[in-house]
């Protein structure tokens, strides 16, 4: 494999580790020519020193393995001495698994959500988005960003994946809305049959493929395998949309737009909370805008919290709209309560004109 082991003996203290580590770093970081080109390879340390981290050799190498995941954590290249707080936060990583995994089977504690996105013009409710949420029975509420990387480090993913799906479909296959958008990594992407699960579902859910919209990360679109490119044409070619999430934060350019063949492109929050604080705020969302019309690709705006954001936002031509000064994420019971009140309004209002 990929794992070695070092062993210190002798050392008079951990500044003579350090260095060696150091040393380890700089010489496997180091630029080599392969083919023409040149490659370097990364790496990441973890040390546990005896006989404070024990003296049993299988409980030296585990703890050194547990501060080597810590050092991976911090970004890689680089080193970490074990500590007990990490092997705390190890044990606790791991029961979170074991009860992920329990709330996964008994489906009890996981609950889907639905944000409203409302149409620019008139905002008229035009589409939700799919969220998953986590009520653990001790903790209480877990955020998404702990629980979906959680997820995709133990293998769960694919099956909370299949489970967000299966119930965003079977609840807004009946709502009056053009889309709903569910969120999908680059781990579920990769599966050679990814394609073939999501058309069943629909298949048997009821859900008409050109209603559903998978939202996926610029990385995942563009450093994507084989399978996944394979995945993203068979569901294009059955009418599911694409959109590109938190736009922006990487490499997105008109090129990329143009390439990746997207059907809508959602601003980043960061972009949005930072309208009104400068000149040059103001034109980088509106250049998004004008970008993405250039290509035919429909544009909204996640993270709207204030009036100023909305009035902006509209006057440049944004498509959609989408965050807590219009709607916080609400139940299906709720949504569906929405949804009959505008069409009943809307008959009131064809009933008037006729």
């Amino acid at each position: 494999g990929d794992e070695f082991a070092v062993i210190m003996c002798d050392i008079r203290g951990r500044h003579e580790v350090e260095a060696l580590c150091r040393e380890i770093v700089a010489a496997a970081t180091t630029p080599f020519d392969v083919l023409g080109g040149q490659a370097m390879v990364g790496i990441s340390i973890g040390i546990a020193i005896a006989p404070a981290a024990g003296l049993d050799r299988s409980e030296l190498a585990r703890k050194a393995d547990i501060a080597l995941y810590q050092a991976k954590r911090g970004g890689g290249l680089n080193f970490a001495f074990f500590s007990d707080d990490m092997s705390q936060a190890v044990r606790q990583r791991r029961e979170l698994e074991t009860d992920l995994g329990r709330a996964l089977k008994s489906g009890t504690e996981l609950d889907v959500v639905f944000q409203p996105r409302y149409a620019a013009e008139g905002l008229v409710l035009s589409g939700v988005e799919a969220l998953l949420r986590w009520h653990h029975p001790r903790i209480g509420a877990i955020s998404p960003y702990t629980f979906i990387g959680l997820a995709e480090d133990c293998g769960l993913i694919n099956p909370l994946g299949d489970l967000v799906l299966r119930r965003a479909c079977t609840a807004t296959r009946a709502w009056d809305l053009e889309a709903v958008s569910v969120n999908v990594s680059a781990i579920q992407l990769r599966q050679g049959d990814f394609a073939e699960r999501v058309l069943t579902l629909l298949d048997e859910t009821g859900m008409q493929p050109g209603r559903l919209e998978f939202e996926i990360t610029e990385s995942t679109l563009i450093g994507g395998s084989d399978a996944s490119a394979r995945n993203l044409a068979t569901l294009r070619a059955a009418g599911v949309k694409i959109s590109l999430d938190d736009f922006g934060t990487g490499h997105s350019s008109l090129s990329y737009l143009m390439r990746l063949e997207v059907d809508r492109i959602k601003i980043d929050r960061s972009f949005v909370r930072a309208i009104g604080e400068s000149a040059q705020s103001n034109s980088i969302v509106q250049a998004i805008v004008t970008m993405a019309h250039a290509v035919g690709v429909t544009v909204t705006a996640e993270g709207v919290e204030t009036q100023e954001q909305q009035d902006f936002l509209v006057a440049i031509g944004c498509d959609h709209l989408q965050g807590y000064l219009l709607s916080p994420p609400l139940s299906a019971l709720r949504m569906i309560e929405i949804i009959a009140d505008k069409d009943a309004r809307r008959a009131k209002s064809d009933i008037e004109a006729a």
